[in-house]
C-alpha cells in the first residue's frame, strides 16, 4: 500500500472484522496510515454467505 504513493488503495479482508480488541484495530489503523484510513462496511444476506463458509 505504501508503494502506491498518493493513488488510492483498496485492503479488503474479512479478518479485520476479527481484531480482538481496542489495541489492535488501532494499530493496523497506525500501520495503514490514519490519515489515509476509510472504513466501508457492506452487508450480505446470510443465505449467500452460508456457501462460502
Amino acid at each position: 500500500m505504501h508503494a502506491t504513493g498518493d493513488r488510492t488503495s483498496l485492503i479488503s479482508s474479512e479478518f479485520f472484522a476479527d481484531a480482538p480488541d481496542d489495541a489492535t484495530v488501532t494499530r493496523i489503523v497506525d500501520e495503514l496510515g490514519r490519515d489515509r484510513v476509510h472504513v466501508l462496511v457492506t452487508l450480505r444476506p446470510l443465505a449467500k454467505i452460508m456457501p462460502s463458509q
